[in-house]
Protein backbone atom coordinates (compact mmCIF):
# COMPACT_ATOMS: atom_id res chain seq x y z
CA UNK A 1 0.00 0.00 0.00
CA UNK A 2 2.77 2.31 0.50
CA UNK A 3 4.37 1.41 -2.74
CA UNK A 4 1.18 2.54 -4.58
CA UNK A 5 1.12 5.91 -2.40
CA UNK A 6 4.02 6.63 -3.06
CA UNK A 7 3.66 5.95 -6.69
CA UNK A 8 1.28 8.43 -6.80
CA UNK A 9 2.66 11.39 -5.04
CA UNK A 10 5.64 11.07 -7.65
CA UNK A 11 3.38 10.79 -10.37
CA UNK A 12 1.57 13.82 -9.51
CA UNK A 13 4.61 15.53 -8.61
CA UNK A 14 6.34 15.17 -12.13
CA UNK A 15 2.38 16.53 -13.56
CA UNK A 16 2.56 19.33 -11.38
CA UNK A 17 6.42 20.26 -12.71
CA UNK A 18 5.22 19.27 -16.66
CA UNK A 19 2.35 21.88 -16.05
CA UNK A 20 4.32 24.81 -14.67
CA UNK A 21 6.89 23.84 -17.37
CA UNK A 22 3.95 24.50 -20.21
CA UNK A 23 3.09 27.54 -18.21
CA UNK A 24 6.31 29.14 -18.56
CA UNK A 25 6.99 28.07 -22.13
CA UNK A 26 3.82 30.09 -22.82
CA UNK A 27 4.45 33.08 -21.29
CA UNK A 28 1.42 32.54 -18.71
CA UNK A 29 2.08 35.42 -16.32
CA UNK A 30 4.87 37.16 -17.63
CA UNK A 31 5.00 40.51 -19.12
CA UNK A 32 5.65 40.51 -22.85
CA UNK A 33 8.20 42.99 -24.38
CA UNK A 34 6.48 44.46 -27.21
CA UNK A 35 9.19 47.43 -28.06
CA UNK A 36 12.68 47.10 -27.12
CA UNK A 37 15.87 49.68 -27.49
CA UNK A 38 18.73 48.16 -27.43
CA UNK A 39 21.11 49.87 -24.12
CA UNK A 40 24.34 50.96 -24.85
CA UNK A 41 27.54 51.12 -22.90
CA UNK A 42 28.15 54.11 -20.93
CA UNK A 43 30.93 56.11 -22.94
CA UNK A 44 32.02 57.31 -18.87
CA UNK A 45 32.08 53.69 -17.78
CA UNK A 46 33.77 52.37 -21.05
CA UNK A 47 36.78 55.17 -20.92
CA UNK A 48 36.94 54.26 -16.69
CA UNK A 49 36.77 50.59 -17.46
CA UNK A 50 33.46 50.41 -14.89
CA UNK A 51 32.00 46.95 -15.39
CA UNK A 52 28.89 45.58 -13.26
CA UNK A 53 25.73 44.27 -12.62
CA UNK A 54 22.24 46.44 -12.21
CA UNK A 55 19.20 44.92 -11.02
CA UNK A 56 16.01 47.17 -11.58
CA UNK A 57 12.75 46.61 -10.05
CA UNK A 58 10.13 47.92 -13.12
CA UNK A 59 6.99 48.88 -12.66
CA UNK A 60 4.82 48.05 -15.84
CA UNK A 61 1.07 49.52 -16.19
CA UNK A 62 -2.05 47.88 -17.82
CA UNK A 63 -0.81 49.82 -21.29
CA UNK A 64 2.35 48.77 -21.40
CA UNK A 65 4.06 51.53 -20.22
CA UNK A 66 6.97 51.73 -17.83
CA UNK A 67 6.46 54.16 -15.14
CA UNK A 68 8.90 53.43 -12.83
CA UNK A 69 12.21 51.73 -11.76
CA UNK A 70 14.27 51.05 -8.65
CA UNK A 71 17.65 49.64 -8.18
CA UNK A 72 16.68 45.93 -6.53
CA UNK A 73 20.65 45.80 -5.03
CA UNK A 74 23.45 48.19 -4.73
CA UNK A 75 25.05 48.71 -8.27
CA UNK A 76 27.65 51.80 -9.44
CA UNK A 77 25.68 54.78 -9.94
CA UNK A 78 26.73 55.65 -13.22
CA UNK A 79 25.52 51.80 -14.89
CA UNK A 80 22.16 52.20 -13.05
CA UNK A 81 21.61 55.53 -14.35
CA UNK A 82 22.15 54.32 -18.04
CA UNK A 83 20.18 51.09 -17.29
CA UNK A 84 17.22 52.94 -15.93
CA UNK A 85 17.01 55.54 -19.37
CA UNK A 86 17.06 52.57 -21.11
CA UNK A 87 14.01 51.04 -19.59
CA UNK A 88 12.05 54.16 -19.85
CA UNK A 89 12.18 53.73 -23.70
CA UNK A 90 10.81 49.94 -23.07
CA UNK A 91 7.11 49.02 -23.87
CA UNK A 92 5.63 45.87 -23.18
CA UNK A 93 1.98 44.02 -24.39
CA UNK A 94 -0.70 45.45 -22.58
CA UNK A 95 -2.38 43.26 -20.13
CA UNK A 96 -5.45 43.48 -17.28
CA UNK A 97 -3.28 44.48 -14.68
CA UNK A 98 -0.22 46.21 -13.72
CA UNK A 99 2.89 44.44 -13.25
CA UNK A 100 6.34 44.80 -11.89
CA UNK A 101 9.09 42.59 -12.81
CA UNK A 102 13.05 42.30 -12.29
CA UNK A 103 15.55 43.43 -15.13
CA UNK A 104 19.52 42.34 -14.69
CA UNK A 105 21.83 44.44 -16.87
CA UNK A 106 24.86 42.96 -17.06
CA UNK A 107 28.10 45.40 -18.32
CA UNK A 108 31.21 43.81 -19.19
CA UNK A 109 34.47 44.15 -21.43
CA UNK A 110 35.77 42.49 -24.20
CA UNK A 111 39.35 41.60 -24.78
CA UNK A 112 39.89 44.12 -27.53
CA UNK A 113 41.06 47.87 -26.90
CA UNK A 114 40.23 50.47 -29.22
CA UNK A 115 39.58 54.15 -28.70
CA UNK A 116 37.26 55.03 -31.21
CA UNK A 117 34.41 53.13 -32.47
CA UNK A 118 34.24 50.41 -29.75
CA UNK A 119 32.41 47.67 -30.87
CA UNK A 120 29.20 47.06 -28.74
CA UNK A 121 27.18 44.00 -28.22
CA UNK A 122 24.06 43.80 -26.81
CA UNK A 123 22.46 40.10 -26.18
CA UNK A 124 19.19 39.53 -24.29
CA UNK A 125 17.38 36.91 -23.01
CA UNK A 126 13.48 37.49 -22.48
CA UNK A 127 12.92 33.76 -21.36
CA UNK A 128 14.12 33.81 -17.61
CA UNK A 129 12.22 35.04 -14.84
CA UNK A 130 14.30 38.03 -14.71
CA UNK A 131 14.93 39.37 -18.16
CA UNK A 132 18.81 39.36 -18.72
CA UNK A 133 20.70 42.18 -20.88
CA UNK A 134 24.04 41.75 -21.62
CA UNK A 135 26.17 44.60 -22.73
CA UNK A 136 29.78 43.96 -23.85
CA UNK A 137 32.40 46.26 -25.19
CA UNK A 138 35.76 46.98 -26.13
CA UNK A 139 37.36 48.97 -23.58
CA UNK A 140 39.29 52.27 -24.51
CA UNK A 141 43.22 52.02 -24.38
CA UNK A 142 45.23 53.21 -21.17
CA UNK A 143 46.87 56.27 -22.00
CA UNK A 144 48.26 56.35 -18.67
CA UNK A 145 51.38 54.25 -19.05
Amino acid sequence: MNLSLSYYTSLRSCVAVVWMIGMAAAGFGQTQIAHFVSPSYPPLARQARIAGKVTLSVRVEKDGSVVGNSDKEPAHPLLSQWAKASIREWKFQPTDHASELSVEFYYGFSGDTRDENPKTVVKVDFETAAIRVFITTDPARNTDH
